[in-house]
């Protein structure tokens, strides 16, 4: 029996951002309408090309409704700090990385996922890149 699934897809390239040394810069994922997911099935699916010698990347979902200010980071449910996933090492370096939603995501209408870079030294590439999708099981009674 096979599963409803989908997959929205984003790119983000921090290539054009990274020549500004020192300054940390995102990649914001589409926004996402948690209705249409699944509880617990929503991922984030982070590939990324990294080459800039000490950059890293880290990821965080964040949640909005009309009652906040601002997009809001979630921590995940054992609050453990944010750790990045990938770091350059001046040579060009390939991979993947998926990334569940926390629960309380569940409880927003709106979520997304957020790559960050961070410590580069030195200038940036048109090798540093990440893409981001999402990957859920479809809902079946809007929650």
């Amino acid at each position: 029996m096979s599963r409803p699934y989908s997959q929205v897809v984003t790119k983000g390239y921090i290539s054009a951002v990274l020549a500004i040394v020192g300054a940390t810069q995102t990649v914001v994922g589409v926004t996402f309408d948690t209705k249409q997911a699944a509880r617990n099935s929503l991922s984030a699916q982070i590939d990324y090309n990294i080459k800039t010698t000490s950059i890293t990347f880290t990821a965080v979902w964040e949640v909005y409704d009309a009652g906040l200010a601002a997009w809001v980071p979630v921590a995940p449910s054992n609050a453990a700090a944010n750790v990045a996933f990938a770091t350059g090492t001046g040579t060009d370096a390939a991979g993947s990385i998926v990334l569940d939603a926390p629960r309380a995501v569940y409880g927003y209408p709106l979520c997304r996922c957020v790559v960050q870079n961070a410590v580069e030294s030195g200038v940036g590439s048109t090798h540093d890149n990440v893409q981001i999708s999402y990957s859920f099981d479809k809902s079946t009674n809007g929650s």
